[in-house]
């Protein structure tokens, strides 16, 4: 710890008491306050240097009056990056005690009296800011006041200290509406760029930044003249040239942008955004790993993407992929608990106490429980367990072949994310007891053939003889360990039995052909919503979410259709045979057998006769159901 702050950290806090105003402390708080703002300087730093003054030199000071000093040498000059930038004087424990609003009369008395004290520019700043911020007198005089004094300020001040100086005395000429001050800020801060931008060792872009902004806000009386805008864009266009921060690229560019106005010409507007997307490739290029140079790539190519130039994002697109994926060092951490056996048991028993594979099948076809689990029950875990981790280190997801698919960002995302890995946990353990079910249906009952599987799911609600006999063929590939073909002809019936619910239910879904598109079904994500929004129960349609479409989720349907996936897990290829039996065997076309578990069509009498449930059927599977929920309830 510095001296500076040993000292500060030494003072007892007297907020306790008020301040009473002490005529003969006046003679000694001048001198103090003179010394503290010999060099410009904002924020907390100024309390510590004023009591490490008041030690050294042995100053006759009362504490309260030593404390007042600090507090009024302590405020911080905000910058707020808004449009168009501004900065106000922080005025937080001004005030005796936390939570009062107003400034006691005698602590106004002090700085009114300080202020005809004081000599140094920077004192006289704060002092008339002060009183103007709280309206205290002649409130357009202090402001002018104060601005003059903060220019003087800049005049002597390092660069490290120009900005917050500039930008507020700035913002005090447009609150008092004074073209001649705000013009005399303006020139200022125009002479202290030039200044900086052609030193040896010139001050970081970052400091220079709200200078720029202020320089590309009109004035209040007036428009930007050519001088100003020539200076602004050639001064910005040297910086767009060599910076090599993508962040810092885009935000040169937006400057830029505003100097052009609102109709700018083309070619100019082009070489702007070229330069900006030159600086992100520089960015990436400067990367020292190549996961980092695939994500600053990757904004290389959104922001080539959001202006205009195709080229340039498929430059980018070009280099991502040439990234080794081996390069990337990608570790898979994982994390196994082991559970008792009865409790995978007490599932699988049922599955072999039926007289033949029928009733074996049907239990398999009617189980009620979603394998992604209660989405309500991980939406809940998850904004539990929030984390400010979150926010610095956000969640990224890359495709098979190791590219950026999405970023989880915001709260909402993230805390989706969270429910997306807990429906992967739980959906892989109701998968590995899926996959066992069906290979103990296989070993115990024998396999049935192609044709009474067909006539099996024909029974049972498919709506066509080449539905079921798809639906057959996948469970006879995976009985054959052919699980890549299983998902093959199961997984176009998944969307064909979708578009056919929402037919039966009366839903419009077919997108007509416009001038530039022809007409069409719309995607299977777009069906699932249909289907959730009509007729399909919460979790299971989480559950077709998190399995078949992206990217939060598995995105089987597409990874599987674009060629991303070739040998198939048997646990998803169970779960896919899953998702095709619950819709297939709810589809509307045939009214003696259908799904007992997912649809809840809504209260039309015209729908619950398309959508008609076996009755007698579904209910003794689901007592039987019930038993075994209780036995394991029970254990």
């Amino acid at each position: 710890m510095s001296e500076v702050e040993a000292n500060a950290d030494e003072e007892t806090d007297p907020r306790d008491e008020r301040y009473r105003f002490e005529p003969n402390s006046i003679p000694a708080a001048s001198v103090l306050l003179d010394e503290v703002f010999r060099d410009p300087l904002d924020g907390w730093r100024g309390w510590a240097i004023a009591h490490q003054i008041a030690r050294t030199r042995e100053m006759d000071i009362d504490g309260k009056t030593l404390r007042q000093v600090g507090l009024i040498a302590s405020r911080r000059i905000v910058v707020e990056a808004r449009r168009p930038i501004s900065a106000s004087l922080s005025v937080e424990q001004l005030t005796p005690h936390p939570g009062d609003d107003a400034i006691p009369d005698q602590i106004i008395l002090l700085w009114r009296t300080l202020v005809h004290t004081t000599t140094v520019p920077g004192a006289l700043a704060r002092l008339n800011d002060l009183l103007f911020v709280h309206r205290s007198g002649r409130v357009t005089h202090q402001g002018e006041v104060a601005v003059v004094n903060y220019l003087r300020s800049i005049r002597t001040a390092r660069d490290s200290e120009i900005t917050p100086y500039c930008v507020r005395a700035w913002t005090l000429a447009r609150q008092l509406r004074s073209a001649s001050l705000e013009d005399e800020v303006r020139d200022e801060i125009q002479s202290r760029v030039t200044v900086a931008v052609v030193a040896p060792e010139p001050p970081p872009l970052g400091r220079l930044i709200p200078l720029f902004e202020v320089l590309v806000t009109p004035p209040r009386a007036r428009e930007l003249t050519a001088v100003e805008k020539d200076f602004v864009s050639e001064t910005l266009e040297e910086y767009a040239e060599t910076t090599s921060t993508g962040s810092t690229a885009t935000i040169i560019a937006s400057l830029r942008r505003r100097v052009l106005g609102v109709n700018p010409e083309p070619r100019l507007l082009s070489g702007i955004h070229t330069e900006e997307v030159q600086g992100h490739f520089r960015w990436a290029a400067a990367s020292t790993t190549p996961v980092v140079r695939q994500l600053r790539l990757e904004d290389t190519a959104r922001v080539a993407t959001q202006r205009g130039l195709p080229s340039l994002a498929s430059e980018a697109a070009r280099e991502m992929q040439s990234i080794d994926p081996e390069s990337l060092n990608f570790e898979r951490v994982s994390h196994q608990e082991s559970i008792p056996i009865d409790i995978p048991e007490s599932l699988l028993e049922p599955y072999t106490a039926f007289l033949g594979w029928q009733g074996a099948m049907a239990h398999f076809c009617k189980d009620p429980v979603a394998p992604s689990g209660d989405y309500d029950q991980h939406l809940e875990l998850a904004i539990e367990n929030r984390s400010a981790l979150d926010d610095l280190f956000p969640t990224a997801i890359f495709s098979a072949d190791s590219l950026p698919k999405a970023t989880f960002r915001t709260q909402d995302e993230r805390d989706l994310e969270k429910v997306v890995l807990a429906s992967r946990v739980s959906a892989e353990f109701w998968g590995r007891i899926q996959v066992e079910a069906l290979r103990r249906i296989r070993d115990h009952y024998d396999a049935p053939d192609l044709r009474d599987l067909s006539d099996f799911f024909i029974e049972h609600g498919a709506p066509n003889a080449r539905t079921a006999q798809s639906l057959a063929k996948g469970f006879r590939h995976f009985w054959n360990n052919d699980f890549e073909s299983a998902v093959a002809v199961v997984m176009p019936k998944i969307e064909a039995s979708a578009r056919s619910i929402l037919r039966a239910l009366d839903v419009g879904i077919y997108q007509v052909q416009t001038s530039r598109s022809p007409g069409e079904y719309p995607p299977l994500y777009v069906l699932i919503e249909k289907l959730s929004e009509h007729a399909l129960d919460r979790n299971w349609a989480w559950f077709l979410k998190w399995l078949l479409t992206g990217p939060m989720g598995m995105n089987l349907r597409n990874e599987y259709a674009h060629g991303f996936i070739g040998n198939l897990d048997p646990t998803y290829t169970a779960l896919v045979l899953r998702a095709g039996v619950l819709l297939a065997t709810a589809s509307a076309n045939n009214t003696e057998f259908t799904s007992a578990v997912s649809l809840q069509v809504e209260e039309n009498a015209t729908k619950r006769s398309e959508i008609a449930y076996a009755a007698e059927f579904a209910s003794l599977l689901q007592q039987e159901w019930e038993a075994w929920a209780k036995k394991l309830e029970h254990r």
